[in-house]
Protein backbone atom coordinates (compact mmCIF):
# COMPACT_ATOMS: atom_id res chain seq x y z
CA UNK A 1 0.00 0.00 0.00
CA UNK A 2 1.15 3.71 -0.92
CA UNK A 3 2.47 5.63 2.50
CA UNK A 4 0.80 8.86 3.42
CA UNK A 5 2.39 10.88 6.32
CA UNK A 6 1.05 14.60 6.93
CA UNK A 7 3.39 17.21 5.20
CA UNK A 8 6.31 18.79 6.66
CA UNK A 9 6.68 21.94 8.88
CA UNK A 10 6.08 23.60 11.99
CA UNK A 11 2.54 24.53 12.85
CA UNK A 12 1.29 26.90 15.68
CA UNK A 13 -1.10 24.58 17.47
CA UNK A 14 -3.93 25.97 19.12
CA UNK A 15 -6.53 23.33 19.72
CA UNK A 16 -5.87 19.52 20.21
CA UNK A 17 -4.89 16.63 17.29
CA UNK A 18 -6.00 16.16 14.35
CA UNK A 19 -5.00 12.83 12.44
CA UNK A 20 -5.70 11.01 9.26
CA UNK A 21 -7.79 7.93 9.26
CA UNK A 22 -4.93 5.34 9.38
CA UNK A 23 -4.80 1.87 9.56
CA UNK A 24 -2.07 -0.36 12.40
CA UNK A 25 -1.13 -3.85 12.23
CA UNK A 26 0.10 -4.51 15.58
CA UNK A 27 2.53 -6.69 17.71
CA UNK A 28 3.04 -5.85 20.94
CA UNK A 29 6.26 -6.29 22.77
CA UNK A 30 6.85 -6.14 26.56
CA UNK A 31 9.25 -3.15 27.48
CA UNK A 32 9.60 -2.36 24.31
CA UNK A 33 8.06 -0.10 21.47
CA UNK A 34 5.38 -1.59 19.37
CA UNK A 35 6.77 -3.43 16.63
CA UNK A 36 4.44 -2.32 13.82
CA UNK A 37 4.28 -0.93 10.67
CA UNK A 38 0.81 1.10 9.41
CA UNK A 39 -0.36 0.22 6.35
CA UNK A 40 -2.21 3.32 4.85
CA UNK A 41 -4.71 3.19 2.67
CA UNK A 42 -6.45 6.46 0.70
CA UNK A 43 -8.04 8.58 3.39
CA UNK A 44 -9.78 11.91 4.46
CA UNK A 45 -6.29 13.55 4.54
CA UNK A 46 -5.57 13.17 0.86
CA UNK A 47 -9.40 15.03 0.89
CA UNK A 48 -7.90 17.93 2.86
CA UNK A 49 -4.97 18.36 1.26
CA UNK A 50 -6.04 18.67 -1.75
CA UNK A 51 -8.13 21.56 -0.12
CA UNK A 52 -5.24 23.42 0.91
CA UNK A 53 -3.44 21.24 3.14
CA UNK A 54 -3.35 21.31 6.92
CA UNK A 55 -4.24 24.96 7.41
CA UNK A 56 -8.08 24.00 6.03
CA UNK A 57 -8.20 20.71 8.41
CA UNK A 58 -9.69 21.19 12.03
CA UNK A 59 -7.24 20.21 15.13
CA UNK A 60 -9.52 17.63 17.27
CA UNK A 61 -8.53 15.12 19.24
CA UNK A 62 -8.35 13.55 22.61
CA UNK A 63 -5.12 14.84 25.53
CA UNK A 64 -4.09 11.55 27.77
CA UNK A 65 -1.23 11.59 29.48
CA UNK A 66 -0.78 8.12 30.40
CA UNK A 67 -3.82 5.82 28.21
CA UNK A 68 -3.24 2.72 30.63
CA UNK A 69 -3.48 4.82 33.67
CA UNK A 70 -6.83 7.08 32.61
CA UNK A 71 -8.38 6.32 30.03
CA UNK A 72 -8.36 2.70 29.95
CA UNK A 73 -8.91 3.13 33.68
CA UNK A 74 -11.82 5.73 33.88
CA UNK A 75 -13.10 5.15 30.50
CA UNK A 76 -15.99 2.48 30.05
CA UNK A 77 -14.44 -0.56 27.32
CA UNK A 78 -17.00 0.31 25.32
CA UNK A 79 -16.04 3.85 23.99
CA UNK A 80 -12.92 3.26 23.76
CA UNK A 81 -13.15 2.02 19.63
CA UNK A 82 -14.60 6.18 19.66
CA UNK A 83 -11.15 7.47 20.51
CA UNK A 84 -9.35 7.67 16.85
CA UNK A 85 -6.55 10.33 17.61
CA UNK A 86 -4.99 11.12 20.80
CA UNK A 87 -2.13 13.41 22.32
CA UNK A 88 0.46 12.14 24.79
CA UNK A 89 2.97 13.80 27.06
CA UNK A 90 5.98 12.65 27.10
CA UNK A 91 8.62 14.09 30.14
CA UNK A 92 12.16 14.61 29.42
CA UNK A 93 13.51 13.73 33.12
CA UNK A 94 11.69 10.06 32.85
CA UNK A 95 13.26 9.23 29.83
CA UNK A 96 17.23 10.33 30.04
CA UNK A 97 17.66 10.64 33.98
CA UNK A 98 21.42 10.67 33.27
CA UNK A 99 23.57 12.31 30.10
CA UNK A 100 22.67 9.74 26.72
CA UNK A 101 21.37 7.70 29.03
CA UNK A 102 18.23 6.70 28.25
CA UNK A 103 15.18 4.76 29.55
CA UNK A 104 12.31 4.03 27.29
CA UNK A 105 10.01 1.62 29.18
CA UNK A 106 8.08 4.32 30.88
CA UNK A 107 7.12 5.67 27.13
CA UNK A 108 6.70 2.41 25.51
CA UNK A 109 3.98 2.23 27.93
CA UNK A 110 2.01 4.38 27.50
CA UNK A 111 2.69 4.40 23.95
CA UNK A 112 1.55 0.51 23.44
CA UNK A 113 -1.45 1.60 25.65
CA UNK A 114 -2.49 3.56 22.55
CA UNK A 115 -1.61 1.43 19.56
CA UNK A 116 -3.37 -1.36 21.18
CA UNK A 117 -6.65 0.89 20.54
CA UNK A 118 -5.76 1.11 17.22
CA UNK A 119 -5.72 4.73 17.77
CA UNK A 120 -5.13 6.64 13.73
CA UNK A 121 -2.74 9.46 14.84
CA UNK A 122 -0.55 10.19 18.00
CA UNK A 123 0.53 13.28 18.97
CA UNK A 124 3.83 13.26 21.29
CA UNK A 125 4.20 16.57 23.42
CA UNK A 126 7.80 16.41 24.56
CA UNK A 127 7.88 18.41 27.46
CA UNK A 128 9.77 19.06 31.11
CA UNK A 129 10.57 18.31 33.64
CA UNK A 130 14.18 19.08 32.60
CA UNK A 131 16.73 16.89 33.82
CA UNK A 132 19.41 17.76 36.69
CA UNK A 133 21.84 17.32 34.85
CA UNK A 134 20.55 19.27 31.74
CA UNK A 135 18.89 22.02 34.27
CA UNK A 136 20.59 25.72 33.90
CA UNK A 137 21.76 26.51 37.76
CA UNK A 138 21.69 30.23 36.65
CA UNK A 139 17.78 30.29 36.12
CA UNK A 140 15.71 30.28 39.54
CA UNK A 141 13.32 28.32 41.52
CA UNK A 142 11.74 26.52 38.10
CA UNK A 143 15.02 25.88 36.20
CA UNK A 144 13.69 21.94 35.42
CA UNK A 145 10.89 23.70 32.89
CA UNK A 146 13.87 24.84 30.85
CA UNK A 147 15.75 26.31 28.97
CA UNK A 148 18.43 23.78 29.45
CA UNK A 149 22.26 25.37 30.26
CA UNK A 150 22.74 23.62 26.44
CA UNK A 151 20.11 23.73 24.04
CA UNK A 152 21.70 20.64 22.17
CA UNK A 153 21.07 18.40 25.07
CA UNK A 154 16.95 18.97 24.07
CA UNK A 155 18.52 18.58 20.20
CA UNK A 156 19.57 15.56 20.81
CA UNK A 157 16.86 14.61 23.06
CA UNK A 158 14.04 15.32 20.47
CA UNK A 159 16.31 13.30 17.83
CA UNK A 160 15.98 9.75 20.10
CA UNK A 161 12.55 10.53 20.60
CA UNK A 162 11.78 10.75 16.97
CA UNK A 163 14.50 7.94 15.63
CA UNK A 164 12.58 5.61 18.89
CA UNK A 165 9.30 6.52 17.65
CA UNK A 166 8.94 7.42 13.89
CA UNK A 167 7.12 4.97 12.61
CA UNK A 168 4.45 5.50 15.50
CA UNK A 169 3.98 9.16 16.02
CA UNK A 170 2.82 11.06 13.39
CA UNK A 171 2.94 14.29 15.23
CA UNK A 172 5.17 16.32 18.19
CA UNK A 173 4.43 19.41 20.49
CA UNK A 174 7.36 20.96 21.64
CA UNK A 175 6.46 22.06 25.32
CA UNK A 176 3.36 22.14 27.66
CA UNK A 177 1.92 25.66 27.77
CA UNK A 178 5.28 27.35 27.06
CA UNK A 179 3.11 30.76 27.05
CA UNK A 180 2.59 30.23 31.10
CA UNK A 181 6.25 31.55 31.56
CA UNK A 182 7.11 33.64 34.15
CA UNK A 183 5.76 36.73 32.42
CA UNK A 184 1.98 35.75 32.22
CA UNK A 185 -0.65 36.06 33.85
CA UNK A 186 -0.92 32.35 35.55
CA UNK A 187 3.25 32.93 36.38
CA UNK A 188 2.46 36.20 38.26
CA UNK A 189 -0.16 33.41 40.08
CA UNK A 190 2.76 30.93 40.48
CA UNK A 191 1.71 28.68 38.23
CA UNK A 192 4.96 28.30 35.61
CA UNK A 193 4.91 26.01 32.84
CA UNK A 194 7.61 27.42 30.71
CA UNK A 195 10.97 29.00 32.92
CA UNK A 196 11.85 32.17 30.81
CA UNK A 197 10.41 34.25 28.23
CA UNK A 198 8.27 32.47 25.43
CA UNK A 199 8.62 35.96 23.52
CA UNK A 200 12.32 35.19 22.66
CA UNK A 201 13.29 31.87 24.53
CA UNK A 202 10.85 29.70 23.42
CA UNK A 203 11.62 29.70 19.52
CA UNK A 204 15.31 28.64 20.05
CA UNK A 205 13.70 25.10 22.14
CA UNK A 206 11.03 24.81 18.87
CA UNK A 207 13.82 25.65 16.10
CA UNK A 208 16.42 22.85 18.28
CA UNK A 209 13.26 20.73 18.21
CA UNK A 210 12.51 20.77 14.94
CA UNK A 211 15.79 20.16 13.89
CA UNK A 212 16.06 17.05 15.95
CA UNK A 213 12.97 15.54 14.96
CA UNK A 214 12.90 16.03 11.51
CA UNK A 215 16.42 15.26 10.71
CA UNK A 216 15.22 11.73 11.52
CA UNK A 217 11.74 11.57 10.79
CA UNK A 218 11.24 13.70 7.77
CA UNK A 219 7.74 13.23 7.50
CA UNK A 220 7.12 14.24 10.76
CA UNK A 221 4.67 17.29 11.72
CA UNK A 222 6.10 20.12 14.95
CA UNK A 223 3.74 21.80 16.43
CA UNK A 224 4.18 24.54 18.63
CA UNK A 225 2.48 24.77 22.46
CA UNK A 226 -0.36 26.70 23.12
CA UNK A 227 1.77 30.33 23.61
CA UNK A 228 -1.84 31.86 24.99
CA UNK A 229 -0.84 33.52 28.53
CA UNK A 230 -4.04 33.84 30.07
CA UNK A 231 -7.46 32.44 29.63
CA UNK A 232 -9.62 35.45 29.98
CA UNK A 233 -9.88 36.65 26.15
CA UNK A 234 -8.27 39.59 26.70
CA UNK A 235 -5.80 41.15 23.98
CA UNK A 236 -2.95 40.65 26.41
CA UNK A 237 -3.17 36.83 25.98
CA UNK A 238 -2.49 36.50 22.37
CA UNK A 239 0.67 38.61 23.11
CA UNK A 240 3.34 36.05 22.38
CA UNK A 241 1.54 34.51 19.16
CA UNK A 242 0.97 38.38 18.00
CA UNK A 243 5.07 39.04 18.33
CA UNK A 244 6.32 35.82 17.28
CA UNK A 245 4.08 35.71 14.32
CA UNK A 246 5.26 39.34 13.52
CA UNK A 247 8.48 38.58 12.92
CA UNK A 248 10.04 39.56 16.54
CA UNK A 249 12.00 37.27 18.85
CA UNK A 250 13.61 34.77 16.52
CA UNK A 251 17.50 34.21 15.45
CA UNK A 252 17.76 34.39 12.04
CA UNK A 253 20.28 34.30 9.15
CA UNK A 254 20.05 35.54 5.87
CA UNK A 255 21.14 35.16 2.56
CA UNK A 256 21.28 37.65 -0.51
CA UNK A 257 20.96 37.19 -3.94
CA UNK A 258 21.18 40.09 -6.79
CA UNK A 259 21.44 39.04 -10.65
CA UNK A 260 24.05 42.02 -10.39
CA UNK A 261 27.04 42.58 -7.99
CA UNK A 262 25.83 44.54 -4.64
CA UNK A 263 27.54 44.57 -1.26
CA UNK A 264 25.57 43.83 1.98
CA UNK A 265 25.97 44.54 5.71
CA UNK A 266 24.07 44.33 8.65
CA UNK A 267 23.74 46.74 11.28
CA UNK A 268 22.47 45.82 14.45
CA UNK A 269 21.46 48.21 17.66
CA UNK A 270 20.50 46.68 20.76
CA UNK A 271 19.85 46.57 24.53
CA UNK A 272 20.82 43.01 25.46
CA UNK A 273 18.90 42.00 28.71
CA UNK A 274 18.30 45.37 29.36
CA UNK A 275 21.80 45.70 30.60
CA UNK A 276 24.53 45.93 27.61
CA UNK A 277 23.05 48.96 24.72
CA UNK A 278 25.21 49.26 22.19
CA UNK A 279 25.19 47.95 18.05
CA UNK A 280 27.70 46.67 15.59
CA UNK A 281 27.74 45.66 11.78
CA UNK A 282 29.52 43.47 9.69
CA UNK A 283 29.73 43.27 6.27
CA UNK A 284 28.29 39.62 4.37
CA UNK A 285 30.48 37.01 3.41
CA UNK A 286 30.79 36.47 -0.64
CA UNK A 287 30.84 32.28 0.25
CA UNK A 288 29.99 29.18 2.44
CA UNK A 289 33.19 27.22 3.32
CA UNK A 290 33.73 24.01 4.98
CA UNK A 291 36.70 25.38 7.68
CA UNK A 292 36.47 28.81 9.61
CA UNK A 293 38.80 30.29 12.45
CA UNK A 294 38.00 32.91 15.38
CA UNK A 295 41.46 34.50 17.14
CA UNK A 296 38.87 36.23 19.10
CA UNK A 297 36.54 35.12 22.38
CA UNK A 298 36.68 35.17 26.01
CA UNK A 299 34.51 34.06 28.90
CA UNK A 300 35.28 35.99 31.36
CA UNK A 301 32.88 37.47 33.96
CA UNK A 302 30.88 40.33 31.99
CA UNK A 303 31.47 38.84 29.14
CA UNK A 304 29.24 36.05 26.82
CA UNK A 305 30.16 34.54 23.30
CA UNK A 306 27.93 32.87 20.78
CA UNK A 307 29.23 31.47 17.50
CA UNK A 308 26.13 31.41 15.05
CA UNK A 309 26.83 28.66 12.41
CA UNK A 310 24.57 28.97 9.21
CA UNK A 311 23.88 26.32 6.52
CA UNK A 312 22.62 27.60 3.58
CA UNK A 313 22.92 23.99 1.74
CA UNK A 314 20.12 21.27 1.08
CA UNK A 315 21.92 18.79 3.76
CA UNK A 316 22.31 18.96 7.29
CA UNK A 317 25.73 19.48 8.47
CA UNK A 318 27.83 17.62 11.33
CA UNK A 319 29.81 20.77 12.72
CA UNK A 320 33.07 20.25 14.86
CA UNK A 321 34.55 23.46 17.28
CA UNK A 322 37.73 23.33 18.38
CA UNK A 323 38.40 25.48 21.33
CA UNK A 324 42.43 26.41 21.65
CA UNK A 325 43.61 28.25 24.53
CA UNK A 326 46.49 29.58 26.23
CA UNK A 327 49.37 27.28 26.24
CA UNK A 328 48.08 24.75 23.78
CA UNK A 329 45.30 23.17 25.36
CA UNK A 330 42.07 22.37 23.39
CA UNK A 331 38.55 21.31 23.74
CA UNK A 332 35.92 19.80 21.01
CA UNK A 333 32.04 20.23 20.38
CA UNK A 334 30.09 18.70 17.55
CA UNK A 335 26.64 19.80 16.81
CA UNK A 336 24.49 19.12 13.59
CA UNK A 337 23.06 21.98 12.21
CA UNK A 338 19.89 21.61 9.91
CA UNK A 339 19.58 22.29 6.33
CA UNK A 340 18.94 25.95 5.72
CA UNK A 341 18.61 26.76 9.29
CA UNK A 342 21.48 28.70 11.74
CA UNK A 343 22.26 26.93 14.89
CA UNK A 344 23.58 29.18 18.15
CA UNK A 345 25.95 27.80 20.00
CA UNK A 346 26.68 29.56 23.87
CA UNK A 347 30.86 29.37 23.77
CA UNK A 348 30.38 29.98 27.71
CA UNK A 349 28.00 26.74 28.07
CA UNK A 350 30.61 24.47 26.26
CA UNK A 351 34.27 25.62 27.85
CA UNK A 352 33.51 27.25 31.59
CA UNK A 353 33.91 30.32 32.84
CA UNK A 354 37.42 32.74 32.63
CA UNK A 355 38.70 31.65 29.23
CA UNK A 356 40.26 33.45 26.77
CA UNK A 357 39.54 31.32 23.43
CA UNK A 358 39.92 30.91 19.82
CA UNK A 359 37.93 28.53 17.90
CA UNK A 360 38.04 26.80 14.79
CA UNK A 361 34.72 25.55 13.09
CA UNK A 362 34.60 22.25 10.45
CA UNK A 363 31.77 20.90 8.96
CA UNK A 364 30.88 18.40 6.26
CA UNK A 365 28.74 21.18 4.54
CA UNK A 366 29.35 24.65 2.81
CA UNK A 367 28.73 26.78 6.32
CA UNK A 368 28.94 30.31 7.44
CA UNK A 369 30.51 31.36 11.11
CA UNK A 370 30.31 34.45 13.08
CA UNK A 371 30.68 35.49 16.61
CA UNK A 372 28.67 37.86 18.41
CA UNK A 373 29.90 39.05 21.73
CA UNK A 374 28.38 40.82 24.46
CA UNK A 375 29.95 42.48 27.33
CA UNK A 376 30.18 44.82 30.48
CA UNK A 377 33.97 45.07 30.42
CA UNK A 378 35.84 46.04 33.66
CA UNK A 379 32.24 47.57 34.97
CA UNK A 380 32.97 51.23 32.65
CA UNK A 381 32.37 49.68 28.99
CA UNK A 382 29.27 47.55 27.89
CA UNK A 383 27.89 46.84 24.38
CA UNK A 384 28.51 43.87 21.79
CA UNK A 385 30.76 43.30 18.80
CA UNK A 386 30.67 40.88 16.13
CA UNK A 387 33.16 39.18 13.69
CA UNK A 388 32.48 36.50 10.91
CA UNK A 389 34.95 34.14 11.04
CA UNK A 390 37.76 33.52 8.20
CA UNK A 391 38.33 30.75 5.98
CA UNK A 392 41.94 30.96 5.00
CA UNK A 393 45.01 31.82 7.45
CA UNK A 394 48.72 33.88 6.46
CA UNK A 395 52.43 34.54 7.99
CA UNK A 396 51.37 38.17 7.73
CA UNK A 397 48.72 40.21 9.31
CA UNK A 398 48.03 44.21 9.22
CA UNK A 399 46.37 46.17 11.23
CA UNK A 400 46.22 50.03 10.59
CA UNK A 401 43.80 51.25 13.57
CA UNK A 402 44.91 51.00 17.40
CA UNK A 403 45.20 53.75 19.95
CA UNK A 404 45.74 53.70 23.57
CA UNK A 405 44.86 56.57 24.27
CA UNK A 406 42.75 57.87 27.78
CA UNK A 407 39.78 56.08 27.76
CA UNK A 408 41.24 53.17 25.16
CA UNK A 409 42.23 49.51 25.35
CA UNK A 410 43.92 47.62 23.01
CA UNK A 411 44.57 44.14 22.56
CA UNK A 412 45.61 41.60 19.79
CA UNK A 413 44.40 38.01 20.13
CA UNK A 414 46.58 35.73 18.21
CA UNK A 415 45.46 32.36 16.97
CA UNK A 416 48.02 29.33 16.05
CA UNK A 417 45.68 26.46 14.73
CA UNK A 418 48.50 24.45 13.17
CA UNK A 419 50.25 21.88 14.78
CA UNK A 420 53.36 23.17 15.10
CA UNK A 421 54.93 25.39 17.60
CA UNK A 422 55.65 29.48 16.45
CA UNK A 423 57.12 32.80 17.35
CA UNK A 424 54.14 35.72 16.65
CA UNK A 425 56.30 38.82 16.20
CA UNK A 426 54.61 42.33 16.66
CA UNK A 427 55.71 45.14 14.92
CA UNK A 428 53.97 48.71 16.56
CA UNK A 429 53.95 51.68 13.56
CA UNK A 430 53.69 55.26 15.55
CA UNK A 431 53.41 58.38 13.68
CA UNK A 432 56.55 59.85 14.96
CA UNK A 433 59.21 57.51 16.34
CA UNK A 434 61.06 53.99 16.06
CA UNK A 435 58.96 51.04 15.35
CA UNK A 436 58.60 48.67 18.32
CA UNK A 437 58.43 45.14 18.23
CA UNK A 438 57.11 42.46 20.67
CA UNK A 439 57.66 38.46 20.26
CA UNK A 440 54.55 36.14 21.89
CA UNK A 441 55.63 32.55 21.50
CA UNK A 442 52.71 30.47 20.20
CA UNK A 443 52.49 26.78 21.18
CA UNK A 444 50.38 24.68 18.86
CA UNK A 445 46.90 24.89 18.41
CA UNK A 446 46.97 27.88 20.90
CA UNK A 447 45.96 31.35 21.23
CA UNK A 448 47.85 34.13 23.42
CA UNK A 449 46.31 37.31 23.96
CA UNK A 450 48.80 41.20 24.26
CA UNK A 451 47.42 44.38 25.67
CA UNK A 452 49.08 46.85 23.69
CA UNK A 453 48.68 49.32 26.31
CA UNK A 454 51.12 47.47 28.27
CA UNK A 455 53.61 47.37 25.83
CA UNK A 456 53.86 50.25 23.83
CA UNK A 457 52.54 52.61 26.57
CA UNK A 458 49.40 55.04 26.90
CA UNK A 459 48.88 57.78 24.60
CA UNK A 460 50.29 56.11 21.20
CA UNK A 461 48.30 56.08 18.05
CA UNK A 462 49.63 52.77 16.54
CA UNK A 463 49.02 50.48 14.13
CA UNK A 464 50.91 47.13 14.07
CA UNK A 465 52.15 44.38 11.93
CA UNK A 466 52.11 40.56 13.23
CA UNK A 467 54.13 37.79 11.38
CA UNK A 468 55.31 34.05 11.92
CA UNK A 469 56.72 31.56 9.97
CA UNK A 470 53.41 29.35 10.64
CA UNK A 471 49.73 30.35 9.36
CA UNK A 472 48.05 32.32 12.24
CA UNK A 473 45.01 34.61 12.32
CA UNK A 474 45.28 38.15 14.39
CA UNK A 475 42.38 39.98 15.76
CA UNK A 476 42.56 43.76 17.28
CA UNK A 477 39.31 43.96 19.88
CA UNK A 478 39.36 47.66 21.79
CA UNK A 479 37.43 48.97 24.49
CA UNK A 480 36.68 52.18 24.95
CA UNK A 481 35.02 55.49 26.63
CA UNK A 482 35.40 58.12 23.82
CA UNK A 483 35.68 61.36 25.26
CA UNK A 484 33.57 60.29 28.42
CA UNK A 485 30.39 60.21 26.47
CA UNK A 486 30.10 56.71 23.87
CA UNK A 487 31.37 53.54 25.38
CA UNK A 488 31.21 50.55 23.35
CA UNK A 489 33.65 48.19 21.71
CA UNK A 490 34.47 46.72 18.38
CA UNK A 491 36.87 43.83 17.02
Amino acid sequence: MSSMRPKSGIMFFVSILAGASLLLALVLIPHGPAISQREESATPMEAEEAKGGQAERQLLGLYSADFNSFLKAKVSRSEWPYVRNTRLQLRWNLVEPQNNNFDWSYADTFINGALSLGIDSIMLTLSGYVPSWAQDPARGIYKELGPPRNISFWRDFCYQVARRYKNYVDFYQIWQEPGWDNNSQAGQAGKVYFDGEADFEYMPMLRAAYQGIKSTDPDAVVYTGSLMNGLIGADYDMATYDLLLSGTGQDISLRVDSDADIVVERPMYFNYHGVYPGGHVETGRRAAARTWYLAEGATHRGFEEWLCIQNPSAASANVTITYMFPGGGTQGQTVTVGSNSRLTVSVNDAVGPDKNVSAKVEADQNIIVERPMYFNYQGWCTGGHDEAGVTELAKTWYMAEGTTHEGFEEWISIQNPGDTATDATITFMFKNGPNQTHVVPMAAHSRETVMVNNVVGSGRNVAAMVEADQDILVERPMYFNYHGARTGGHV
